[in-house]
């Protein structure tokens, strides 16, 4: 009995001790090897000011979305009170950067006037871009009275802000907003875009005799 409790202690000492002999010690992967699988992400900041001056836009909604032949994805973020935000761990590639609040235009990084476009932002890997600002314009507000010829308020009258668009060669009249008169005549279009427009107003009866065209410079 006590040479077999030897010679299973004997055994298992050799097994402890055989292996660690002829054991190789293999190298363990280093921290760049590691991070070598892992994709760097790249991060952004910046404000949302209004146009033509430093004043930030508070709490606008800001969207960074993938451009080029990738897969489409969007991100969202709303700026501080202050009108700063941040995008963080955003995947490298070909960008458009926007930003939206009620009262004004929406608008794109790098965009020239209300009806331009953007310009693209690429972000590589690690790359942390500040500083980025995106300036949106406010919009204006058309109101008035329609009146009949003995100075009566007429109600039920469709409004129209119409602005000129170019169609090919020729110039054109396209609807941007409409309004109907209420009780007193009173009508009022807003969340225009800085522009110049052509009001038109016409009985929902339709009418053309009682059909009144007034032309408002600059849209407010």
């Amino acid at each position: 009995m006590t040479k077999s409790a030897f010679s299973v202690l004997l055994v298992g000492s050799l097994a402890s001790v055989v292996p660690a002999a002829s054991e190789t010690a293999l190298p363990l992967p280093s921290t760049q090897s590691q991070q070598a699988g892992v994709q760097q992400t790249a991060s952004i900041a910046g404000i949302v000011v209004k146009l033509g001056s430093n004043e930030a836009v508070p709490e606008a909604g800001v969207e960074l979305r993938r451009a080029g032949s990738g897969p489409a994805k969007a991100y969202t973020v709303r700026a501080t009170s202050v009108g700063k935000f941040a995008f963080k761990d955003i995947p490298p590639g070909e960008y458009r950067l926007a930003a939206a609040r009620a009262g004004f235009v929406r608008s794109e990084y790098g965009q020239r006037g209300p009806n331009g476009r953007g310009l693209p932002i690429t972000l590589s890997a690690g790359q942390d871009m500040k500083d980025v600002r995106i300036a949106l314009a406010q919009t204006g507000t058309i109101s008035g009275h329609i009146y009949d010829r003995k100075g009566a308020p007429i109600a039920n009258v469709q409004v129209l802000a119409l602005k000129y668009v170019y169609r090919g060669s020729s110039r054109a009249l396209l609807a941007v907003k409409a309004a109907t008169t209420n009780d007193l005549g009173e009508y009022r279009l807003f969340g225009l875009p800085p522009a110049q427009y052509a009001i038109s107003a016409m009985p929902l009866r339709g009418a053309i005799r009682d059909m009144v065209t007034e032309i408002m410079s600059d849209g407010y």
